[in-house]
């Protein structure tokens, strides 16, 4: 019993002594554990001269707390590209369906599973379980009106259609299809307002 309660003793001795440890002045900067965020996306709890070593950034001990999956984000600008959810928060971006990432999102003529047609971007057509159909299939007249919706570039019919699925007017131009080579990626045709 005796040497129970000695090793218990002594057991809340070092855990206060740890605790101390943190709060004691002569305890050198580099020798406190921050949350470290390295190049490649990842976190990890490492002193913070190591995080300085690696060329880490250190960010909120939350993040070391978050389980960390890789998603398609939407940033601000409209862009999306395949990024850690550490990385889309930190670029105030938003998780977007995965489409969005492993597809070109062009505009197109959709017929509906109820049989009707309407214009929108392919990845909408293949969420709502549509089918790509010839342009003439459209029941509306062509879309001429350029529309940027959640930051995809597309033709609608109207000002009001865009007004409707809360898009923002764009220059025209903006919707045409360009060749564009983004930064370490091969060339491919997309909007010329997203490339």
């Amino acid at each position: 019993m005796h040497r129970a309660q000695g090793a218990l003793a002594i057991l809340l001795f070092l855990v206060a002594l740890a605790g101390c440890k943190a709060d004691d002045p002569n305890t050198a900067v580099s020798d406190i554990e921050v949350c470290c965020l390295d190049e490649s996306g990842l976190t990890d709890l490492v002193n913070s001269a190591a995080c300085e070593e690696s060329y880490g950034t250190v960010v909120e001990d939350k993040w070391c707390e978050v389980d960390i999956v890789s998603l398609c984000c939407m940033t601000k600008d409209g862009n999306t590209s395949t990024m850690t959810n550490v990385q889309c928060d930190q670029a105030s971006g938003n998780p977007v369906a995965l489409e969005y990432c492993e597809e070109d999102v062009v505009s197109l003529c959709c017929e509906l599973p109820d049989g009707t047609t309407t214009y929108m971007t392919n990845v909408e057509c293949k969420e709502a379980q549509g089918a790509h159909v010839a342009l003439s299939e459209c029941q509306e007249d062509p879309p001429t009106f350029c529309c940027v919706v959640d930051g995809v570039y597309q033709l609608v019919g109207s000002p009001g259609a865009c007004e409707e699925s809360a898009g923002l007017p764009a220059p025209s131009q903006f919707c045409e299809d360009v060749c564009c080579e983004l930064e370490g990626q091969l060339p491919t045709t997309m909007s010329l307002g997203i490339c």
